[in-house]
């Protein structure tokens, strides 16, 4: 029973540091930023995204995002930027990276579900997988 108690704290231990450490968009930042013209970067791997994707998302993987690349997606840093992945893991990292890169406006949408559903919500009308 100890074993129990003791993994369903450490479970939650992680889900709080790690929301702490990568914080999530709510919805009327997302409406906001759509409304801004935010693209919506997916920032999981190729084969990942050709799998299971928002339609009218564009894939950059996290190893991917460089100056030089996201300056072709988005070179007016003072444009809001949405980003996802499949867990918000992924993002969290990336919100970080564009943000150092200069980028003021940088929202982690978090999970593809909770993305799809903040998305959804927020009016972004191609929320359908591709």
């Amino acid at each position: 029973m100890d074993t129990i108690i003791y993994i369903a704290v450490m479970i939650a231990v992680f889900v709080i540091v790690k929301r702490l450490i990568f914080p999530v968009a709510g919805g009327n930042r997302v409406k906001l930023a759509l409304n801004g013209g935010a693209p919506v970067l997916d920032v999981r791997t190729q084969p990942e995204y050709d799998q299971q994707a928002i339609r009218g998302t564009v894939n950059l993987p996290l190893d991917r995002i460089s100056e030089d690349t996201i300056a072709e997606l988005a070179p007016d840093k003072t444009k809001p930027l949405l980003v996802h992945c499949l867990t918000g893991t992924r993002s969290g990292i990336a919100t970080k990276k564009l943000r150092a890169f200069g980028y003021a406006e940088v929202y982690n949408l978090g999970s593809l579900p909770r993305a799809k559903a903040l998305l959804k919500q927020a009016g972004f009308n191609r929320t359908e997988d591709s």
